[in-house]
């Protein structure tokens, strides 16, 4: 994988973590400290930079109280690191006629980059169910 501005971050809270915990453990840590401290600037000592991940929202005229049914609702993820300030993905309509909403790129990526992860909470019900589920189905 090619490395770029995001990578970095997630990889450096990724190692920041004991390399002892079991992965859903250090994704729900990563994804508390994220919530919790990347969406102002941070100072990263293993990148030895200020950072922040965050997401703007704008809506040109609001006719819902569901902003997810406005047409021009856009939700950019930005990304702030070496100084610049990258839009990164922007969650909009889609121009395709009754698509919905869609996840669309906000920059070029070369083939290869990191371009997004997912990083929920731990739901011990949820865990245990995908755990049976593996078991059920033999799958590794």
């Amino acid at each position: 994988m090619v490395s770029n501005e995001l990578s970095e971050i997630f990889f450096a809270l990724k190692n920041y973590y004991d390399k002892k915990l079991i992965l859903h453990e250090k994704s729900a840590r990563i994804s508390l400290f994220s919530r919790n401290h990347l969406c102002y600037n941070t100072f990263m000592t293993l990148l030895n930079q200020v950072v922040s991940v965050y997401k703007d929202i704008t809506i040109d005229n609001v006719i819902s109280l569901n902003i997810y049914e406005i047409p021009s609702f856009c939700s950019t993820l930005f990304v702030f690191k070496n100084g610049i300030l990258t839009s990164w993905l922007s969650l909009k309509f889609s121009s395709i006629k009754n698509s919905g909403l869609g996840v669309f790129s906000s920059r070029n990526f070369k083939k290869n980059k990191f371009i997004t992860c997912y990083l929920g909470e731990v739901n011990e019900i949820l865990q245990m169910m995908s755990i049976l589920s593996r078991r059920l189905t033999a799958n590794p």
